[in-house]
C-alpha cells in the first residue's frame, strides 16, 4: 500500500528507499513492490533508474514480468529513450 501511494504522489525516492530498507532488513522486495517501484520511476521519467531497478532484479532472481517491463519501457519512452525501449523489451523476451 505504501508503493502503491508512492507511485501515485510520484515519490520514487522514497519508492527506491523503501525497495532498499526492505533487502536491508531481511524481507526481500516481491514483483509487487518492485513494479510499484518501477510505476513511481515511471511518473518521474526516471528511465535509467527504471532500467537498473530491472537488473537488480534479475541479480536478486525476481524476474521482471511484463507490468514491471512496461513500466520501464514507458518510462524510457517519456524520455524519448527508444533504443533503451528496445532493449528492455528484448531482455523481456530473453528472461522468458
Amino acid at each position: 500500500a505504501v508503493m502503491c501511494a508512492c507511485a501515485r504522489a510520484v515519490e520514487w525516492e522514497q519508492a527506491l528507499r523503501l525497495v532498499a530498507a526492505m533487502a536491508l532488513s531481511g524481507t526481500p522486495p516481491n514483483i509487487v513492490v518492485y513494479t510499484s517501484a518501477l510505476n513511481a520511476l515511471d511518473k518521474g521519467h526516471r528511465w535509467d533508474q527504471a532500467l537498473s531497478l530491472l537488473d537488480t532484479m534479475r541479480r536478486v532472481s525476481c524476474a521482471p514480468d511484463v507490468m514491471a517491463v512496461s513500466a520501464a519501457i514507458s518510462a524510457c519512452a517519456k524520455s524519448f529513450e527508444w533504443a533503451q525501449a528496445l532493449q528492455a523489451l528484448g531482455r523481456m523476451e530473453e528472461d522468458h
